[in-house]
């Protein structure tokens, strides 16, 4: 559910990150149709922070959840 924070403006965004074989790839709730895709973890939240704020027009805080268990930041072991 995006919240708005009276104090700094921006909109709270929860981002859920998966890891498959190819790459990783993001997707919220709070922002429905959205999926951005990458070959690592930080290039699929780079993309996903840009990408939430392009979707909802304004800046916004993501609030970032990983994959409970994965091997490592890019996906290795």
């Amino acid at each position: 559910m995006l919240e708005d924070d009276p104090m700094s403006g921006l909109v709270k965004v929860v981002m859920d990150y998966h890891h498959e074989p190819e790459g990783w790839w993001a997707d919220s709730d709070d922002l429905p149709g959205f999926t951005a895709v990458g070959a690592t973890y930080d290039e699929v939240r780079e993309l996903a922070h840009s990408g939430a704020e392009f979707y909802l027009e304004r800046p916004v805080e993501v609030e970032d959840r990983p994959p409970r268990f994965h091997r490592g930041v890019d996906g290795s072991a």
